[in-house]
């Protein structure tokens, strides 16, 4: 019995995961950019993929001071720290 959910659960999973992945490879074909176009804008993608991860950087690195600064207080103090 528990053999047939998980078989029934795994074929959807499969056929969920397949569908879209033809979808995608036939648009994909269909694609009629000049290639020196893309390239330009593969270029802005990968300048603006560097800006976002140097943000996400930034913000754990804005946590990482406020544990540090924590560390140093008192545990009377920790909230007043962590939320200023």
């Amino acid at each position: 019995m528990r053999t047939r959910s998980l078989l029934k659960y795994s074929l959807g999973g499969l056929v969920g995961a397949a569908v879209p992945a033809l979808i995608i490879t036939g648009t994909a074909f269909a694609d009629d950019t000049d290639p020196l176009a893309a390239v330009e804008d593969l270029g802005h993608q990968t300048n603006l993929l560097w800006v976002v991860i140097g943000a996400v950087l930034v913000i754990f690195m804005q946590a990482g001071f406020a544990m540090v600064e924590t560390g140093f207080t008192q545990k009377k103090n920790a909230a007043h720290v962590m939320s200023t």
